[in-house]
């Protein structure tokens, strides 16, 4: 399915975030996660006339999108165990939360903060490869700086209130900031794009977030280093968000 909606299909969220951290590791594991993003570029599938597209291709392949679900859900049974494994599509903001944007015919979705300029830096293909026996899977994956803006400008939001989200998404916005710390294209795409909205959104938050290590985000990132054995969790958590906000502003253009 991703190789039959190329560009148009870029995994994001906290699927995204694994990867990344693994091809640019920060010295801390990256945080696993339960299910696949996928922001939807309805621009790049043509996705304008009544033929729907991307909902055939998710039930033809054995994805139901259950009556209990948000629309944006798809799941599917697998393995001997019977795990659900589930894909959420996403489309960028446009619309208000309260008239959610539609994909296609019959399959609306949620604006996810910072896709627009995710989907505007155009995915880069990645080989993602699986378990003991190696299998390969290509999939269009967000930028590095993308992945960052989106974890950070949902978190700026504050859309999702659920303490173990709240958590998790202040976790992965501030690894990915390490990890752009790292990345000089990374960091010179922020630095280039500080002004543009959802970017500004972003380095506010952590600018703002982060002024001390004892903020409740800061705080956050403590507790989950602190599980890993690692000290001072939430001085490391200031002082990556300082190194990155001071890079961006002191570019120049």
């Amino acid at each position: 399915m991703l190789r039959e909606l190329g560009r148009g299909a870029v995994v994001i969220g906290g699927f995204a975030t694994r990867i990344w951290l693994i091809a640019r590791p920060i010295a801390i594991p990256a945080r696993a996660t339960a299910d696949v993003d996928l922001g939807i570029d309805r621009h790049e599938l043509r996705l304008y006339s009544d033929r729907p597209r991307v909902r055939p291709l998710l039930e033809e392949r054995g994805f139901e999108n259950a009556p209990s679900d948000e629309t944006l859900r798809f799941t599917k049974v697998v393995g001997a165990r019977k795990e659900r494994f589930v894909v959420d599509l996403l489309a960028a903001k446009g619309q208000s939360r309260k008239h959610p944007p539609v994909i296609e015919p019959g399959l609306s979705s949620v604006a996810a903060p910072g896709l627009a300029y995710a989907l505007g830096r155009r995915p880069v293909a990645a080989e993602v490869v699986f378990g003991q026996d190696e299998s390969g899977v290509a999939v269009q994956l967000v930028r590095l700086d993308g992945a960052f803006v989106m974890k950070a400008a949902l978190c700026s939001e504050g859309l999702r209130q659920r303490p173990d989200r709240r958590r998790s998404d202040t976790i992965d916005a501030i690894l990915l900031a390490a990890a752009c710390l790292e990345d000089d294209e990374a960091t010179a795409a922020l630095a280039r794009n500080r002004n543009k909205s959802e970017v500004r959104a972003a380095l506010r938050w952590l600018d703002q977030r982060f002024r001390t290590p004892r903020t409740k985000e800061a705080r956050r990132v403590e507790a989950y280093l602190d599980e890993l054995g690692r000290p001072d969790g939430g001085a490391w958590a200031a002082e990556r968000a300082a190194r990155l906000v001071a890079a961006c502003r002191s570019a120049r253009g």
